[in-house]
């Protein structure tokens, strides 16, 4: 495994967050459940304690006259209930020699088996407690005065560690919980791998390669946020490519007049006949003009489908662009004789880019205008909603296919029926610009020609 992949680092992270885990809830163990065992046991001892202290005073005044080593009932007491607490007992005299105990052999070292604790006395009782050995000396007390002690020591089994067995326990659960992880790890990075090698098919031009990892989970969503991206990068491409086939065929055209122009007026020139050389010199600036206003729009497009030109929402009068624009195409309204019907007012606060948006209404407005037939009618509808604002521009012309109007917003497209000439881009340039307001533009039949309604965002 290389330390550097995926999947060894979420082991490892795992692993750490795991082994924090354990050492807390292993101090926490220690540090309260234990205590507060070693406060209920001190309890529990210290009763049985009491109780077996004032057995042992009534067995020393039932005979006082005899010493406790020679006290046969209290030499059995203290043997039984050696066998019976399975602790070494032993009484010791006021000079701190020993009288009697339940065992054989020596007193237990108990430097050794407490360390450095220390016995603590509380209310008489003196007691010390290391791990799981508990140590009580209680004294015995003779006619009011002190006479010796007794001493129990309750040893853990020499094989019984506590707290090793609870370590031992929390290490066993992490390897398990670990050894788990494993596959739903690799799982993951299962479908992480799956996505890198899509990633790679699709950098390598695969465009169709489409990811098949499924699931609802956050992993299932990024496979569809992938797939989603790369139907939008395969359509941009395609259009991208149509785009670039359909630019070339439409700068061919005027750059062929252009040359045909060209040619013819050489020939004239050469043979020394200059009749009608104005008319050659007026077509080749039409289609300079024509290639001019082309790439003009082109290049208008472009900006807008990368975001590079300027945007800046301002207050601003929509009513007043649109009569502004209107007025700019006087010329091919007088010369048409279109009869043009406007219902426009303004109802503030309305925020857009201007330069933006007149590109849009521009466009519209021209394509209503070229594309109307003489002494047809074009109308201009602004209407206005609590969240947005409605345009409705329409013109007198034949009812679309609705091939024609699916595709009237595409790059080039023009209408079969059209007799006008145009780039075909104008609508397209509209839709982006409007798109980049957040709003929508549609074409739509009406019953006296085309409508382009425009929604805007307030």
């Amino acid at each position: 495994m290389k330390l550097r992949s995926m999947y060894t680092r979420i082991l490892l992270s795992f692993l750490v967050v795991l082994l924090i885990t354990e050492v807390f809830v292993f101090s926490f163990f220690i540090l309260i459940p234990a205590k507060h065992f070693t406060a209920r046991f001190e309890q529990f001892a210290r009763a049985r304690v009491l109780v077996v202290k004032e057995r042992i005073e009534d067995k020393i005044r039932s005979l006082p006259a005899v010493d406790w080593s020679e006290n046969a009932p209290l030499e059995d007491f203290i043997t039984d209930l050696g066998l019976l607490l399975g602790a070494p007992v032993w009484l010791t005299r006021q000079d701190g020699t020993v009288a009697l105990k339940s065992f054989a052999g020596e007193i237990p070292d108990l430097a050794e088996i407490l360390g450095k604790d220390r016995a603590k006395r509380q209310g008489g009782f003196a007691r010390a407690f290391k791990d799981f050995d508990f140590y009580t000396v209680v004294p015995l007390d003779l006619s009011g005065t002190e006479a010796g002690h007794i001493h129990i020591l309750f040893k853990r089994p020499a094989a019984s560690t506590p707290k090793g067995f609870f370590a031992l326990g929390l290490l066993i659960i992490g390897v398990i919980v670990a050894l788990s992880v494993v596959p739903v790890s690799r799982l993951i990075i299962r479908r992480i791998e799956q996505l890198r090698r899509s990633a790679i098919l699709i950098s390598a031009g695969d465009l169709s390669h489409r990811v098949t990892i499924r699931g609802k989970d956050e992993i299932g969503d990024l496979a569809h946020a992938f797939n989603d991206m790369t139907d939008k990068i395969e359509s941009m491409i395609v259009s991208s490519k149509e785009l670039t086939a359909n630019v070339s065929h439409e700068l061919r055209a005027p750059l062929t007049r252009i040359r045909v122009a060209e040619e013819l007026l050489r020939d004239k020139l050469e043979r020394g006949s200059a009749q009608d050389w104005k008319g050659y010199l007026d077509g080749i600036r039409e289609d300079i003009d024509e290639l001019d206003g082309l790439i003009g729009r082109i290049l208008d497009l472009s900006k807008l489908d990368r975001r590079q030109s300027p945007f800046r929402l301002e207050p601003l009068d929509p009513s007043e662009l649109i009569r502004e624009l209107l007025e700019r195409f006087h010329p091919v309204i007088e010369r048409k004789d279109l009869q043009v019907t406007t219902e426009l007012s303004y109802d503030p606060p309305f925020l857009a880019d201007k330069e933006t948006l007149r590109s849009a209404l521009m466009n519209v407005l021209d394509n209503a205008t070229k594309f109307a037939p003489e002494k047809g009618d074009v109308s201009v509808h602004l209407g206005w909603k609590p969240e947005a604002v409605e345009m409705l521009i329409m013109n007198t012309a034949e009812e679309l296919s609705p091939e024609d109007l699916a595709r009237i917003f595409d790059p080039f497209h023009r209408s079969k029926r059209s007799a006008a000439a145009g780039s075909g881009l104008g609508l397209t340039i509209a839709k982006k610009a409007v798109e980049r307001h957040g709003g929508a533009i549609e074409a739509l039949n009406r019953e006296k020609g085309l409508g382009i309604r425009i929604t805007l965002p307030r």
